[in-house]
């Protein structure tokens, strides 16, 4: 599955998206709902800021139709947690690998391209996952970045029930 949009200057394409059975939005709510949502930040797409954890976790933003939640560093694996990697330096990295260890994994930004890897996971487990590619955008604090962030935890996170195959319920956008 892959989706386009085109906020502000910055095309944004998400693609590689996958839903477990297990997932379901009252998970994320029930998370949520204690204000908190823990996550893990790994890598940076820009050169100049190579530490962008504190303004990434400060921009996302929990999307309307779940209880509003900060993200926090997750202080454990094994929670609940959502995970981003930016400029993985395997195309092929999936969820499965950030929903992991991230300490032997390998980051290589393209100055010229935006790529992160989402997931949201229990302990290795993965729940979600999307791949995230697009236009560099200029740093950190650019309302292009937040909008690829807004966009990243909206499509991780999916508002509605997913079937036994992993589809999104019929009549139902994902």
């Amino acid at each position: 599955m892959g989706a386009g949009l085109l906020g502000g200057c910055v095309f944004t394409s998400i693609q590689e998206t996958q839903i477990d059975p297990y997932y379901t939005p009252d998970l994320v709510r029930g998370i949520a709902a204690n204000g908190e949502f823990p996550t893990q930040v790994r890598g940076s797409p820009f050169a100049d800021h190579p530490d962008v954890a504190d303004k990434v976790l400060a921009r996302l933003r929990m999307p309307g139709m779940f209880p509003q939640a900060r993200f926090v560093p997750a202080r454990s694996t094994r929670q609940h947690r959502v995970v981003l990697v930016f400029g993985p330096a395997s195309l092929g990295l999936r969820g499965k690998e950030a929903c992991g260890k991230l300490d032997g994994m390998k980051l290589a930004p393209d100055p010229d391209q935006l790529d992160i890897v989402a997931a949201f996971c229990v302990a290795d487990q993965v729940l979600t996952q999307i791949r995230v590619q697009g236009a560099a955008v200029p740093g950190p604090d650019d309302p292009a970045f937040g909008r690829v962030l807004d966009q990243t935890i909206v499509s991780l996170l999916p508002s509605n029930e997913v079937d036994r195959t992993g589809d999104c319920e019929a009549g139902a956008p994902c």
